[in-house]
Order: structure tokens, then sequence, then C-alpha cells
């Protein structure tokens, strides 16, 4: 038997600045990515350097804040 379990996650959409590339990042709490630097980093980046388009997406209503990523290939 399978048993699943849905937590939620809190993603921040970083812009392009000059030490780094544009990222998406994933952390478990939404305190944590407001924490000073050092206590808590994300759970998960995503280096998004390579992407064509980033947007939101109006075609669900289901998902609100659902994001699209375009990347190239």
């Amino acid at each position: 038997m399978l048993i699943r379990a849905w937590h939620k996650r809190y993603f921040v959409l970083r812009d392009e600045t000059q030490d780094r590339s544009p990222c998406l990042e994933m952390y478990e709490k939404d305190e944590l990515f407001t924490a000073p630097l050092g206590i808590a980093g994300p759970k998960l980046i995503l280096d998004l350097g390579q992407c064509v388009h980033i947007g939101f997406t109006s075609d669900s209503s289901r998902f609100p804040y659902a994001l699209v990523i375009v990347c190239q290939g």
C-alpha cells in the first residue's frame, strides 16, 4: 500500500544579479527564506540561467500560482 502526504513548500524566484544567474529556491517553511543567511539555506536551488522564458500561467484555476518555465532544447 502506497501512502502519500502533501507537504507545503515555499518557492522564491530570484532575479539575475551581477553575482548569479536567476534561480528558483525551495524552502520547507516560509520563515526560512526571510531568515539571515547562514541560519538555514534553501532545500533546493534550480539554476534558471539557460531558460528562455519564466512567467505565470493563468490557464489553471486549480493551481493559481503555477509557473511556466521554458528552457532551450
